[in-house]
């Protein structure tokens, strides 16, 4: 007998979702970029080059890693500002 696949979403689902949405709202403004990789998807649309919006999906442990080094940045910068 084979185990049905739960219809709620996986990880990987919700963060691949997260990105897909992220990335449709930044050439409207709704988002701002908030990773080098957004940036470059929005200067590659803004430039009007054909752009695979697969091409700036990340797995999920590249998504938390992106997400740590964020957060890691953010501290850091204020941190710098409380000096």
């Amino acid at each position: 007998m084979t185990r049905r696949k739960s219809p709620r979403l996986t990880d990987r689902d919700f963060i691949r979702a997260l990105q897909l949405i992220r990335l449709e709202g930044l050439p409207t403004g709704e988002y701002e970029p908030m990773s080098s990789r957004e940036e470059m998807y929005l200067r590659i649309v803004r430039a009007g080059h054909p752009v695979d919006v697969e091409d700036f999906v990340l797995s999920k442990p590249l998504f938390q890693l992106e997400a740590m080094e964020r957060r890691v940045g953010e501290e850091g910068h204020a941190a710098a500002e409380t000096t």
